[in-house]
């Protein structure tokens, strides 16, 4: 077994060197040794094999520097294990290239940690995989932040869980997107 501290000084091209064999096999210790800036070189086929138990230490600068195409590969286990904080990391990019399946396991913690500028990235098929009690932690500004094209996936039941600061943050733009049904559920 590689000792955790084996990993301290990797690069992305080491990191893009390993198997997803070797991925999958090695532990959240050994993980959390690899520097942040070696995630930039891990490949979806890596990220793909890891367990879910590294997910949960990983930390928000390690999700930060993987490279978009690896959140493409995430599952909803891996998902589920990521501590809320490590959403709070997430660029736009990234965001929009999760599964919507995996985001269908979001809990309100973690879509609530989501900053405004990921928010800006969701696509109306992530957001009609969100969890409706998902929407009741988000601040207003980061509410503000859905694209218009976004609104598609935005049920009746989810716009009615908004609270009236969220629903006032919504953007115009936002808005004229919706169908009058949608508008009807908005509790303003």
């Amino acid at each position: 077994k590689v000792p955790a501290n084996a990993f301290n000084n990797f690069k992305p091209a080491d990191a893009a060197k390993l198997s997803a064999e070797t991925f999958s096999a090695m532990n959240p210790e050994q993980f959390k040794a690899i520097p942040a800036t070696a995630f930039a070189g891990f490949k979806p086929d890596q990220v793909g094999a890891l367990a879910p138990q590294v997910f949960a230490g990983m930390k928000p600068t390690q999700l930060a520097s993987m490279p978009n195409n690896a959140f493409g590969s995430f599952n909803s286990e891996q998902v589920g294990a990521l501590p809320a904080a490590a959403f709070g990391a997430m660029k736009p990019t990234q965001v929009g290239a999760l599964p919507p399946a995996a985001m269908a396991t979001m809990t309100p913690q973690q879509v609530g940690a989501l900053p405004a500028k990921a928010i800006s990235g969701l696509k109306a098929d992530q957001v009609d995989a969100l969890p409706p009690a998902a929407f009741a932690t988000m601040k207003p500004a980061a509410v503000a932040a859905f694209p218009p094209a976004s609104a598609a996936g935005f049920s009746n039941e989810k716009l009615a869980a908004m609270t009236p600061a969220q629903e006032k943050a919504l953007k115009p733009a936002f808005v004229n997107k919706l169908t009058p049904e949608q508008k009807a559920a908005l509790k303003s």
